[in-house]
């Protein structure tokens, strides 16, 4: 694997977890909701990134790694497009929580078939160094 690509692959990784704990939390708060339900919610939202040892077995043999993170990839833009739409609704925050969910689950398995790409396009060099 080329080395220009793993900065990329890496920081599409960390883009959608840095939305979902950090982004989420400023956003709900700048929209006056208050701290118990924020804390609770988006609580909630990181269930997926706990369960990524349980899905990646499951995982792994369904489709390619490339297929799948470009699947997760679109998915993410097209759930964080789905958002910004429902952020104008009078009843967001539910379904906006929803909307993060599922923003945790297609970024929790994108990070399992991430890893999983650059373990496989390592040369047996690198990974004896690891």
């Amino acid at each position: 694997m080329d080395k220009r690509w793993v900065f990329t692959l890496y920081f599409l990784e960390a883009l959608p977890f840095a939305l979902l704990t950090g982004v989420s939390v400023i956003l709900y708060k700048n929209l006056n909701i208050d701290n118990i339900r924020i804390a609770f919610f988006t609580s909630l939202i990181t269930i997926p990134y706990f369960l990524k040892p349980l899905l990646a077995p499951l995982l792994e043999s369904y489709m390619t790694k490339r297929g799948v993170i470009l699947i997760m990839s679109f998915s993410i833009a097209f759930l964080l497009l789905i958002l910004a739409f429902i952020l104008n609704l009078p009843n967001f925050f539910y379904s906006s929580i929803g909307i993060f969910f599922l923003l945790g689950l297609a970024s929790a398995i994108n990070d399992i078939h991430i890893d999983g790409l650059y373990i496989t396009q390592l040369s047996k060099k690198n990974k004896q160094a690891i």
